[in-house]
C-alpha cells in the first residue's frame, strides 16, 4: 500500500473510532426506578420513542412485578400461579389486552362459581355472573339502577378510552389534574361516589350490596370513601361493563415480557438511595446500594440523563435533592391490605350453608365491619377435570381460596369459614400497601417533576389499577421522550 493510501486509510479508521467513541458518548442514558406495571410500561414506550436511549431499571425486590406479584401454590399435585397482588384484567384495559395478543398470553381458566353477597348470616343475593340468566335476575332485585349506573359507567368509558388516542399522538401531561382536566373527568375524581349515586338516582340496596361489595373487593373502601371516578373504575373492574378475567401464568408473566420487550437493563436487589442534580448541570446522579444492605456494601453513583420514579415514594427513602423539583408530598395514606391464601375442599356449609358453599366461588360481603373478611374467590382448582367427570365432582375439588381483609385472620376464623382446611399463605401488602385511600382531594405530586425527572406513582393519587398505571407509564416515556429529543440530540464530530 503506497504511503499516501495508508495515510489516508489510517485517517478513516481514526475517524470511524471518533466518530463510535461520541455516538457512544452521547448515547442518552434513562433510569426507571421500580419494575412494576408502570415501570415496565415506561421502558417499553421508552424504548420506542428513544431506540438509541440506554434503559436501566432498579429494583429493590430480588423479584420484578412490583405488586404483580404471582407465586406457584406448593404442596399438591398440581402447582398452579397464584396472584399474590393484582390479580383481573379487563377487556376495557387496551394496554394490557394488547401487549397479551403481542405477547400471546392467554387467559387463564376461570375457576370462580357464583357470586354471592354476605351480610354475615345470609346471602342476601346470588347469581352465576356467567349465566344468560344473570342480567335479569340483577333487573329483579335492584331494578332500574344497574341500567343508571351502567349508563355513568359507560360515558366514564368513552372519555377515558381518549387518552390512547392523545397518547398515540404524543401528547403528555405534566399532573394528572391536567391529564383528568383534558379528558373530562377531573370533577369525578374531586366527587365522592356515594352522593353521585344517589344525585343518579341509584338506589341503596344495590349500593349497599353490589357497589360496595366491588370496593371493598377491589379497595377494601365502600363508595362512602372513594372518588366517583374511582368507583367506577371499580365496578368495571367488577364487570358491570365489559367482562373481566386472569392472565394464564399470572399477572407477573405479563409484566415481564412487558418488560423483557423493552430490552432493558434490570438490576434487582438494588436499593435507590438519592436522585441529585445541581443547578447548572445537565444530568442526574442517582446513589444506590445492594437493598440488603450487606456489611461493607459501598455506595455506587451513576450518572443519567433522565429518571422516571415508577414505584411509590411512600415506599421509599430516596432523597431527592434536584434543583428546581417541588417538594413531593409523601403522607399519601395507603390500606394496609392482608391477602390469605387457603387450601380447602370448599366453603363451610356449617357458615355459609350447604347449598351454598357448594355453589358459590365468590363471596362479597356488605358494609358490616364485625366480618372478619371483605372478600373470598376460588383463585384456582387443583387437580384438572378429567372429561367424564360431572360438574357436581368438578365443583368438589379441592381449591387454592384467596381472602383480603384488613386485619389477620387467624387459623380458628379461617377453619370456621374453609371446609378440610390445609396448606395456609398469608401475605401482608404494606410500606406503603396494596393501593391508596382513595377519597376525593386535589392533594396530588406531578408527574413532572422537573426537566427529565418524572413521577410516574403520581397517578396513584387519583386512582390505582393495572391499566392506569401503563397509562402513567407511558405518559412518563413521553414525557422523558421529548425532553432528551430536544436537550441531548446525537452528536457527530469528525476531525482528519
Amino acid at each position: 500500500m503506497a504511503a499516501r493510501d495508508r495515510r489516508y486509510h489510517g485517517c478513516l479508521v481514526l475517524l470511524f473510532a471518533i466518530q463510535t467513541r461520541s455516538q457512544t458518548a452521547a448515547r442518552p442514558r434513562v433510569a426507571i426506578i421500580g419494575s412494576g406495571i408502570s415501570g415496565a410500561s415506561t421502558a417499553y414506550f421508552l424504548a420506542r420513542a428513544r431506540r438509541d436511549a440506554e434503559l436501566v431499571i432498579f429494583e429493590r425486590d430480588r423479584a420484578v412485578g412490583g405488586r404483580t406479584r404471582t407465586r406457584a401454590w406448593r404442596g399438591a399435585r398440581t402447582a398452579p400461579p397464584i396472584d399474590e397482588g393484582a390479580t383481573s384484567v379487563s377487556t376495557l384495559n387496551v394496554y394490557l389486552v394488547e401487549w397479551m395478543r403481542e405477547f400471546n398470553i392467554s387467559r387463564a381458566t376461570d375457576a370462580r362459581g357464583e357470586i354471592g353477597i354476605w351480610d354475615g348470616r345470609s346471602f342476601r343475593f346470588r347469581a352465576d355472573a356467567g349465566s344468560p340468566l344473570f342480567a335479569a335476575r340483577v333487573l329483579w332485585r335492584y331494578g332500574a339502577s344497574p341500567l343508571r349506573l351502567r349508563g355513568a359507567l359507560r360515558t366514564t368509558v368513552a372519555k377515558l378510552r381518549a387518552v390512547y388516542e392523545l397518547q398515540a399522538a404524543g401528547a403528555s401531561f405534566d399532573s394528572p389534574e391536567q391529564l383528568f382536566r383534558a379528558l373530562g373527568l377531573f370533577e369525578s375524581t374531586q366527587a365522592n361516589a356515594a352522593t353521585e349515586l344517589a344525585r343518579a338516582g341509584v338506589g341503596a340496596r344495590f349500593v349497599s350490596e353490589l357497589v360496595d361489595g366491588a370496593s371493598r373487593c377491589n379497595y377494601l373502601q365502600p363508595s362512602a370513601e372513594l372518588s366517583a371516578f374511582v368507583n367506577l373504575v371499580s365496578l368495571a373492574g367488577a364487570a358491570l361493563e365489559g367482562s373481566v378475567f386472569r392472565v394464564h401464568g399470572g399477572t407477573a408473566a405479563l409484566t415481564r415480557r412487558v418488560l423483557n420487550a423493552s430490552r432493558a437493563r434490570v438490576r434487582t436487589g438494588v436499593e435507590v438511595l438519592a436522585i441529585e442534580r445541581r443547578a447548572g448541570s445537565e444530568r442526574f446522579t442517582l446513589a444506590t446500594r445492594p437493598a440488603d444492605r450487606a456489611r461493607g456494601a459501598a455506595v455506587e453513583l451513576e450518572r443519567f440523563d433522565a429518571v422516571v420514579i415508577a414505584a411509590p415514594l411512600e415506599a421509599s427513602a430516596i432523597e431527592l435533592r434536584v434543583a428546581g423539583a417541588p417538594p413531593v408530598q409523601r403522607e399519601r395514606p395507603f390500606v394496609r391490605t392482608h391477602v390469605t391464601f387457603v387450601e380447602a375442599d370448599g366453603l363451610s356449609g356449617a357458615w355459609f350453608g350447604a347449598s351454598a358453599a357448594a355453589a358459590v366461588g365468590e363471596v362479597l360481603t356488605v358494609t358490616n365491619e364485625s366480618l372478619p373478611f371483605h372478600s373470598i374467590g376460588l383463585s384456582a382448582r387443583l387437580a384438572r377435570a378429567a372429561p367424564e367427570m360431572s360438574a357436581q365432582d368438578a365443583a368438589a375439588r379441592r381449591g387454592v381460596w384467596k381472602l383480603f381483609s384488613k386485619a389477620p385472620l387467624a387459623d380458628a376464623q379461617l377453619d370456621g369459614l374453609f371446609a378440610a382446611r390445609g396448606t395456609t399463605r398469608r401475605v401482608v401488602w404494606d410500606a406503603p400497601g396494596a393501593y391508596p385511600v382513595l377519597r376525593p382531594t386535589p392533594l396530588w405530586p406531578p408527574f413532572k417533576l422537573a426537566p427529565g425527572l418524572a413521577y410516574a406513582g403520581a397517578m396513584e393519587s387519583a386512582v390505582s389499577c393495572m391499566e392506569t398505571q401503563a397509562i402513567a407509564g407511558r405518559n412518563a416515556a413521553l414525557l422523558v421522550a421529548a425532553g432528551l429529543a430536544l436537550d441531548r440530540p446525537l452528536r457527530k464530530r469528525s476531525s482528519c
